[in-house]
């Protein structure tokens, strides 16, 4: 048996023998489904269908025409990562992984460019960001927006960064001939399949957290790094100044929280898209996000 198989086999027997020791088993799992059924599902699932919709239509085509140029001067991306970045930026984590993945399985875009743009294609939910951080967790509207700002200039610093690293790239001209009712019902399928396995990595993680707190009673700072949604309301309990608090989540966003990394992997783990470039780019995006939003918070 290979070592990595033994490692995961005794995580999810342990995870297995705590389910009988873990007393509010039912209430966690209750909750991760409440909070894919009523924050996910509502804000992903349209953009899902709409942007597997766009891509069966030739919408990249287009792009091509109206975005390529000015997106490749400034970062080297073709018309198929200018739609991954756009629909990511609409749609928010770990959306860009389930549209590298239809893109390849589609042939518009190559390993390659997958592997260049998983680096800097992390974007949380704008509005999740604005109206349940900004709003409801921090009561401060304006540190939302300075969040989403900081969150989204880090991807576009990332971007630049690696924007001369040289990628083979594919023909994007694609028109799928498929009636529209056959072409539909793929792509609420399509859609269903990846908000399941973000709903059963959501349950999982949740369990951890409280399998963490049962044995070493680690507190509300540690477990914002390993289910993002949950750990932000955490934090925002903690007595702490409302800039600390933002800080915090910023760069917890930015990494994603192992949870995002589960989801991401998952997604990914059947095509040649290598997880440890989504790893990098993350781990300078938490260390690069909190640092831009204390300047502007300064300013």
């Amino acid at each position: 048996m290979k070592k990595r198989n033994f490692i995961f086999i005794s995580f999810f027997i342990f995870i297995f023998i705590n389910l009988f020791i873990i007393k509010n088993i039912s209430s966690i799992i209750i909750t991760s489904c409440e909070i894919w059924l009523y924050n996910l599902v509502p804000s992903v699932l349209p953009f899902y269908i709409i942007g597997d919709l766009l891509i069966n239509y030739g919408f990249i085509n287009y792009l091509k025409i109206i975005l390529k140029k000015p997106f490749y001067k400034l970062f080297k991306v073709n018309e198929s990562s200018i739609f991954i970045i756009l629909f990511s930026m609409l749609t928010g984590i770990p959306s860009s992984a389930k549209y590298i993945k239809d893109l390849i399985k589609e042939d518009l875009i190559s390993v390659d460019e997958a592997n260049k743009i998983i680096r800097f294609c992390h974007f949380s939910n704008p509005l999740f960001i604005t109206n349940i951080i900004g709003v409801k967790i921090l009561g401060d509207p304006k540190m939302g927006f300075f969040i989403l700002f900081s969150h989204f200039i880090s991807n576009f610093i990332l971007a630049f960064i690696f924007r001369n690293e040289e990628v083979k790239t594919k023909n994007t001209l694609y028109f799928n001939q498929e009636k529209l009712g056959k072409i539909l019902s793929k792509s609420i399928l399509n859609a269903f399949d990846t908000l399941l396995l973000i709903l059963g990595n959501i349950i999982m993680f949740q369990l951890l957290i409280s399998i963490i707190h049962e044995y070493f009673g680690c507190g509300d700072l540690f477990s914002i790094f390993i289910e993002i949604t949950t750990g932000i309301f955490k934090i925002g309990s903690l007595n702490l100044n409302t800039t600390l608090k933002a800080l915090i989540i910023t760069s917890a966003i930015s990494f994603g929280g192992f949870c995002i990394h589960s989801q991401v992997y998952a997604i990914l783990s059947d095509t040649k898209v290598k997880y440890k470039n989504y790893l990098i780019g993350r781990l300078l995006q938490a260390l690069i996000a909190p640092i831009i939003l204390l300047l502007i918070s300064c300013i």
